[in-house]
Formats: C-alpha cells, structure tokens, sequence
C-alpha cells in the first residue's frame, strides 16, 4: 500500500496501516502552514479590481517551477500572479488564513513519511 499525504495526514494513515498488519509506503508533502483558500484569491482580486464571478480556470502551479498563479476569466483574458515579491505573496504569507490547529504543528517536513517532497528554494535553483 502507498500514501501521499501532507504531515498532518501521515502518522494517522502510518498508525492505522500498521495496526491491521499492512505494510504502506508514504511519500509526504512538506507544509508551511500555507494552504490556499478561496479567501486569499478573492483579496488579491478584489484589490486588483477583478471579479471573482468572471474566474473560468485558476491554477496554482503551471509553467514550470516557481511558475506563478494564473487565472482566465470568462472573456479568455489571463492572468498571472507571481509568487514571489508580489503582493500575493504579503497576502499567502501573511498568517492570516493559517487553520488555528497548524500553530501546534511542530512536523512541517513530514517526519512520520518515507519520502518527503518539497520545491527547491535555494539560491541556485531561484537563479536559474
């Protein structure tokens, strides 16, 4: 059996796994306590001046990586947020949409997981 999941997720799915003798293999996300909400989109729209109602496609990750977010609107009109020195990310950074129970969290790197994934943010990697 094989598990993707985030930190929160994997040492419940590891515990009842193991206790009906089964064998499983996690390949986990690392989380910085970031999780995207509508809410967030429908700030940086509304400060941007762009309606909410007209989204016909949005996507977090497209292009490559860091890529940015993009958004179409009905009229076939896109849009691209950066996701770095923008001011989405004041907005994704700001600790404001951030679930209460994450502030407990002390397992970002998904410990409890046989593989961790993550992007690659170090200097060579934002350069090329």
């Amino acid at each position: 059996m094989h598990a993707f999941c985030l930190p929160c997720q994997s040492r419940g799915i590891r515990n009842i796994v193991e206790k009906k003798n089964h064998k499983v293999i996690i390949i986990g996300l690392t989380c910085n306590l970031h999780s995207k909400q509508l809410k967030q989109q429908h700030i940086y729209c509304g400060k941007k001046g762009i309606d909410i109602k007209q989204y016909q496609k949005l996507q977090y990750r497209g292009n490559g990586w860091p890529s940015s977010i993009q958004i179409e609107t009905n009229n076939s009109k896109k849009i691209e947020i950066p996701n770095n020195k923008s001011i989405w990310t004041e907005i994704f950074h700001s600790r404001l949409f951030i679930r209460p129970k994450c502030f407990m969290c002390k397992d970002t790197l998904n410990k409890n997981c046989d593989i961790a994934l993550a992007d690659p943010w170090l200097q060579d990697c934002i350069k090329n």
